[in-house]
């Protein structure tokens, strides 16, 4: 019985880590199927936008800002967190589309300029500029006590993802608990 208590713990312990690491670590999987669906799709002409987030004076590539791709009807067509400042888009029809910054990565302005691009008859490259914040900009916005948004502070993890990341960090915790309990209980039979 008291080996039993040990192994549940393991179990509970490497259950906890598992969803930490997946939920911390796991790609976009709509990108993985929306390049399937446009390979497996032949009726209809889809076409991609390489959307990337540069640095104005360096042409950087720029990582943690929250961007939103609208259809021309206003339609939220993805979200995504930039890495590696580049993002693809597939399975785009024909038509005008909107790129907006929720988010700048740490240390940039937001840029507030949405930025409008048409699928015509071929794939379309989209570029995001950023410019830096002064030290003393970003002194002052601190100051001012303004939002995450306006300072560039990068807030990707979802409500969902944090829920499961904190449910894996307490498998981890009662796992490790059961093990101690279990060591202590066979040290005290000694």
């Amino acid at each position: 019985m008291k080996n039993v208590v040990k192994y549940v713990g393991i179990i509970l312990v490497i259950a906890g880590v598992l969803l930490v690491m997946k939920n911390l670590f796991t790609q976009d999987e709509n990108w993985e199927q929306n390049k399937k669906e446009k390979e497996e799709t032949t009726s209809v002409v889809y076409y991609s936008a390489k959307i990337q987030l540069l640095d104005q004076e360096s042409n950087s590539f720029l990582n943690g800002s929250n961007l939103i791709l609208k259809n021309e009807s206003g339609e939220v067509i993805e979200k995504w967190t930039t890495e590696s400042g580049v993002h693809l888009v597939n399975k785009l029809k024909k038509g005008s589309y909107t790129v907006e910054q929720e988010t700048a990565p740490e240390g940039y302005h937001l840029n507030k300029e949405s930025v409008t691009f048409e699928i015509k008859n071929q794939d379309q490259e989209v570029t995001i500029y950023n410019t830096k914040m002064t030290e003393e900009e970003i002194e002052e916005a601190r100051a001012q006590n303004t939002t995450s948004n306006e300072v560039g502070v990068d807030n990707t993890l979802s409500e969902k993802n944090i829920w499961s990341i904190l449910g894996g960090v307490l498998s981890i915790g009662l796992g490790i608990g059961l093990i101690l309990l279990q060591k202590r209980s066979s040290s005290n039979d000694v």
